[in-house]
């Protein structure tokens, strides 16, 4: 869905903030550690040993829960 104001208008100020960060943590690729096996990297967010890159399972599904209450209310839906 589009994002405009109505889009994020959906989301209290505390909510959008945590989205934004989660966003740019999904991006990230995570910084290796000595201390992880291979093939391991921290949560972009939280720093949660995850595998592969970018956010650990409990971030992303923040990240879906954010973005789907956006979708939600612009659609006219309540929560």
């Amino acid at each position: 869905m589009r994002r405009d104001k109505a889009w994020w208008a959906g989301l209290d100020k505390g909510e959008r903030i945590r989205l934004i960060w989660l966003e740019r943590g999904a991006s990230e690729l995570g910084g290796g550690s000595a201390y992880l096996p291979e093939g391991y990297s921290d949560c972009g967010f939280c720093s949660t040993p995850t595998s592969g890159g970018g956010l650990c399972k409990d971030c992303r599904n923040d990240l879906r829960v954010l973005i789907a209450k956006a979708d939600k209310k612009c659609k006219g839906g309540v929560d």
